[in-house]
């Protein structure tokens, strides 16, 4: 068979094979087409979806703060409510303490959690304004009060007894701490904590010329009251165990001494060597028993220690019962040195640490404030001088004699004293000193 080489049958051949090969050619831009346009919109849709998580989290990320400032708002409130009554109706909520208490020690959280035994409606009406609540956020809120623990710039007071009264807690603190932490027995010996007490004193002592080699951080400023506690890492032998162990039992807002009412079992036993254990687990039962709580007065306290055999113990640690009037002048000064100069005390408390934690989608922002009642911390310092003071002098009259000591200008300068810390109350308002954001 003879093939066809004519000029037209090699054109149409040519023809027909460029119209193929432009078919295979489109189909496979067509493709690449639809490939790059999936991509696009692979890739937009990824960008979409990260700008909207992002977004998301930054919508809750101030949720969550503003839901933190709220708490932190119900907080200040609930805190200025309390001092405002225990400041007015002082010598009438002795008998009711444990209830106005519960101003400040109620936990308060939004949404409220609904118990298991509340009814159907109210559960529904619960349901209703959390759901129509504009917050869509929760927060959580904790309120502690600081005169719970032992204040660290104390160790530097200007009140004498004041200061070996401090060093003396946090020693045996520090040792029974040591006892029941075998870590913390590991990284301290018993022979460093009085080395360890005695570099933050000189740290915290304007009146001390601290020795660089007791710094940590050679930078430092050091003699003067701690601004914050984390600084306690600047001085030498506190290291970051040691601070998270003794962290909770100290404090920079204290109110000069220790309430026995709200004080935790570790410094409770660490007021008294012969203090047992199971004698500060009681105390803190009492005082946390949901169905009858005992808010301690001193007198109560001292029945209390009487009931349990601790009579030196009472003696120690509460002041002597105010003898009569018809009481001699010369038995009222004898032996002085055994009066107590022990710092702990009942009254309502003034100064109070607040956390607040807003919580909305996963973010999560945290705020912290201490709340400090100037007016109480000076009225009651000058209160501590003045009664140091008094004590010295009935040392004194105890080698001279008392009448000379006390004489009659001097009572009028303590009615001015009084009439100072009465202006000193009424003209200082309770102000946030510290604040934190936490993010």
């Amino acid at each position: 068979m003879v093939k066809n080489k004519s000029p037209f049958f090699l054109i149409k051949n040519l023809l027909l094979f460029s119209n193929k090969r432009q078919k295979g050619m489109a189909l496979i831009m067509v493709l690449s087409t639809i490939v790059f346009i999936i991509l696009i919109i692979q890739g937009t849709v990824f960008d979409t979806q990260v700008e909207y998580r992002s977004a998301i989290s930054e919508l809750n990320s101030l949720r969550a703060y503003y839901a933190a400032k709220s708490g932190m708002e119900v907080n200040i409130l609930r805190v200025k409510t309390y001092t405002k009554i225990t400041d007015t109706y002082s010598s009438h909520i002795k008998p009711f303490q444990a209830a106005v208490d519960l101003i400040w020690q109620f936990p308060f959280q939004w949404p409220p959690p609904i118990p298991s035994e509340t009814n159907s409606r109210n559960k529904g009406d619960l349901a209703k304004i959390k759901e129509n609540s504009f917050m869509q956020a929760s927060f959580i809120t904790t309120i502690k009060p600081e005169n719970s623990r032992i204040d660290i710039n104390d160790l530097a007071s200007p009140i004498p007894s004041l200061r070996k009264w401090t060093f003396e807690v946090l020693y045996r603190l520090m040792y029974h701490l040591r006892l029941q932490n075998q870590k913390l027995a590991e990284e301290i010996q018993e022979a460093e904590i009085t080395e360890i007490l005695h570099n933050i004193k000189n740290y915290v002592d304007p009146d001390t010329q601290l020795e660089r080699s007791q710094l940590s951080e050679p930078n430092s400023n050091a003699n003067r009251s701690l601004v914050s506690l984390e600084e306690l890492h600047e001085v030498e032998g506190i290291s970051d165990y040691l601070y998270a162990v003794i962290a909770p039992f100290i404090t920079i807002y204290g109110e000069k001494g220790l309430n026995i009412n709200t004080a935790p079992v570790q410094l409770i036993q660490a007021l008294h060597n012969e203090l047992p254990i199971e004698l500060a687990e009681e105390i803190v039962a009492l005082q946390s028993n949901t169905a009858n709580p005992i808010i301690f007065t001193e007198d109560s306290f001292r029945q209390f220690l009487h009931e349990k055999g601790f009579y030196d113990l009472a003696k120690y640690l509460l002041p002597p019962k105010k003898k009569s009037q018809t009481t001699s002048t010369a038995s009222q000064t004898e032996n002085p040195e055994q009066e107590s100069t022990s710092y702990i005390y009942f009254d309502a408390p003034h100064n109070f640490r607040m956390q607040s934690i807003g919580i909305a989608g996963k973010s999560k922002k945290t705020l912290t404030a201490t709340y400090f009642n100037t007016a109480y911390s000076l009225t009651r310092t000058r209160t501590l001088m003045e009664k140091e003071k008094e004590l010295k002098k009935k040392q004194i009259a105890n080698q001279v004699y008392q009448r000379q000591v006390r004489t009659t200008p001097k009572s009028k300068d303590n009615t001015k004293d009084k009439q100072q810390s009465q202006t000193v109350k009424q003209t200082h308002l309770s102000t946030i000193i510290y604040w934190k954001e936490s993010f």
